[in-house]
């Protein structure tokens, strides 16, 4: 049978040989079974591991995907590349997983410190005619093959080009790399850019050099002879002008601190570069404190450049006083991207054939990338898709660098359509083709859920963004939040959070929420988001009797019940005669379904639900955190419920 098989394939092979059609991928390998290579003509590396797959597999049956997380390596060598591949049996088919590429031609990686970047790598570096009028337009046109700038670019070179501080707010994908990069060769002298993570750093420096552009990376990735070479290398001062990308903890570093002054003392340290600034906001709390100190760099007497998508006039505000910019010139671009169909979908009790099914039904073989809360739920749930044969690979913070290299290339790259990923994965990524975001769970403010689905429809054709809602996982952001020291900053966080919810919970143009958010007038879109093409009318109505009927139910259950969840209230006040209030007598309280007849029908319940987080989000119901991270719960207490009670205020929802 495996003879047959085996000669099918090299028939196909050699039929397209002799067609003129072959690919250039052709030598097969399996490093698992005695090194057994073949050669054949494909259109694909990937092609070529699913048909030596079917070989294998008729030889010695492969690892089924639904009862092994471990496959069968091999290697397909092509004239450019040798990819690594895992391959199970699963439905009837081969399913190949990428999880490394080899390069088969010289790349400008990270020199050894016997070579020199400058020397080796950009021999020719783009040079700018002193009788060249219009400088901007002719880098742009060197290293971009542009003939214009995009709105805001421009405008944004012009000032921190005149020694002015400069605020960028410009959309993800909207182009900001280009500003710091034609302004630092307009300069012509040190250009620091500060990331949030060693992948951008590195690619960022990768393509410049591509571009013969004196760039280098300094991060924790390296060892110290590597990091004093890059020292020595800078410093030598051969070139016109050098991009150094590097972070915020190595930018206050010993090693920096002397190449800044090297630099500064002779006048050529043109300006500083913050992107991604908003994580200065999101991130200087927490585990990156040095995103807070990044203001000393102003005792250089330098301009600095701080560039972001999303932010609020707060985020904006914490970004100038922690970067101690003086008088910045703003620089902003509005976020309208009518391209991207914004929904939002209630979580089933099984989310992840849920995002599997959306898959398969809207986006089949396509990119896309699925946004998780949590570690834990990030391969759970790339290890679900595979089983429904849909090509993932997964990112996560706690990966080591190798595997998350490998995973994102293999994402990059188009061997793997669906990345599973925490929040930390996309900035600086630059595809252009996704065509759906999902998200498994509402990120915790809308300044990252803008950042986010901003990664979709770069190219400016339609893309899903979908986010799977359920009031629940509060509880998982909540665990969170209460992890953070600063009474301040942990009540700030909580208003994020309960943005989030609002934006997920309400029924109005989705589109023009999200532009208010961020200060932005806008009409409604009309056909671009679910509740602008629901044929349902939405309308809010006077709920201030129901409220007070729910929470003085709760002040009732709590003289019962130690912990109450929002559940156990919701089968108290609807008159549900479970087995655990019926063991307390509470199904013979007075105010046992009090509201039983307000909530009528098949959707009652879960406006009962929408209301009581609704009181939870104004104050008058508290949550307490309660479980564990891994398994997240809460309970609910009464709040500031005062005004309500006594007839002060009201409540519409």
């Amino acid at each position: 049978m495996q003879v047959k098989k085996m000669s099918n394939i090299m028939a196909l092979s050699e039929r397209r040989r002799e067609e003129g059609s072959s690919g250039e991928y052709k030598l097969f390998k399996s490093p698992e079974r005695n090194n057994e290579s073949i050669e054949l003509n494909c259109s694909s590396d990937k092609e070529a591991a699913k048909l030596f797959g079917m070989y294998l597999d008729h030889r010695h049956p492969l690892p089924k995907l639904e009862e092994s997380d471990k496959g069968v390596k091999v290697q397909v060598s092509g004239q450019n590349m040798t990819c690594t591949y895992e391959l199970w049996h699963a439905k009837n088919k081969i399913y190949a997983e990428a999880i490394y590429f080899k390069s088969n031609s010289t790349v400008t990686s990270f020199p050894t410190p016997t070579d020199s970047i400058i020397e080796n790598s950009c021999e020719n570096p783009v040079h700018v005619p002193n009788n060249i009028e219009d400088k901007e337009h002719f880098i742009l046109k060197q290293l971009y093959g542009f003939d214009s700038f995009r709105e805001g670019q421009l405008e944004a070179i012009s000032s921190i080009s005149q020694g002015k501080d400069t605020l960028v707010l410009i959309p993800t994908g909207g182009g900001k790399s280009v500003t710091y990069t034609i302004a630092g060769i307009l300069m012509q002298g040190l250009c620091v850019v500060i990331e949030p993570l060693k992948f951008i750093m590195e690619e960022q420096a990768e393509k410049l050099r591509a571009k013969q552009i004196p760039a280098f990376y300094f991060n924790s990735s390296l060892t110290d002879t590597e990091m004093d070479y890059v020292v020595n290398a800078i410093c030598r001062q051969q070139v016109p002008y050098v991009m150094l990308f590097t972070s915020p903890e190595c930018i206050l570093s010993k090693r920096l601190q002397y190449v800044l002054e090297i630099w500064n003392k002779i006048g050529r340290l043109s300006f500083i570069a913050v992107d991604e600034a908003h994580c200065i906001d999101m991130w200087g709390h927490g585990f990156r404190p040095d995103f807070l100190k990044l203001g000393t760099l102003k005792d250089y007497s330098v301009p600095i450049m701080a560039l972001t998508a999303t932010v609020t006039e707060r985020a904006q505000s914490k970004i100038i006083s922690s970067l101690d910019l003086h008088e910045p010139n703003t620089v902003q671009v509005k976020h309208a991207r009518k391209n991207l169909f914004l929904k939002i979908i209630p979580k089933k009790a099984q989310p992840k054939k849920q995002v599997a099914d959306f898959i398969n039904d809207n986006c089949p073989a396509e990119r896309g990338i699925v946004y998780c809360a949590r570690r834990k739920d990030v391969v759970d749930l790339a290890h679900e898709l595979k089983k429904e044969n849909i090509d993932t690979v997964f990112v996560h913070g706690g990966m080591a660098d190798m595997d998350r290299k490998q995973h994102e290339q293999a994402w990059a790259c188009g061997n793997a359509n669906v990345m599973c990923a925490t929040k930390s994965f996309g900035m600086g990524i630059d595809k252009k083709d996704v065509r759906f975001v999902l998200h498994y769970c509402f990120p915790d403010s809308i300044e990252d859920y803008a950042q986010e689905i901003g990664r979709a429809g770069r190219d400016g054709l339609p893309a899903h963004c979908v986010l799977l809602f359920a009031y629940a996982d509060r509880a998982f952001h909540l665990h969170n939040i209460m992890q953070i020291e600063d009474d301040e900053y942990k009540t700030y966080k909580y208003e994020l959070m309960n943005n989030m919810v609002k934006y997920c919970s309400q029924s109005s143009c989705r589109h023009q929420f999200l532009l208010s958010y961020f200060n932005e007038d806008s009409p409604i879109c009309e056909e671009h988001c679910d509740c602008c093409t629901s044929s349902h009318v939405y309308t809010t109505e006077d709920c201030t009797d129901k409220s007070r009927s729910i929470v003085t139910s709760l002040q009732k259950l709590q003289l019962v019940i130690e912990n109450v969840n929002v559940l156990t209230l919701i089968q108290f006040v609807m008159g549900s005669s479970t087995n655990a209030l019926k063991a307390l007598s509470l199904d013979n309280h007075p105010v046992f379904g009090v509201v039983k007849f307000s909530f009528p029908g098949r959707n009652g319940r879960k406006q009962l639900e929408k209301l009581i987080y609704h009181l939870i989000i104004t104050g008058k119901i508290n949550e307490v955190p309660a479980g564990t991270i891994d398994r997240p719960s809460t309970h609910i207490v009464v709040g500031d419920m005062n005004a309500l009670l006594s007839g002060h205020e009201e409540v519409w929802c």
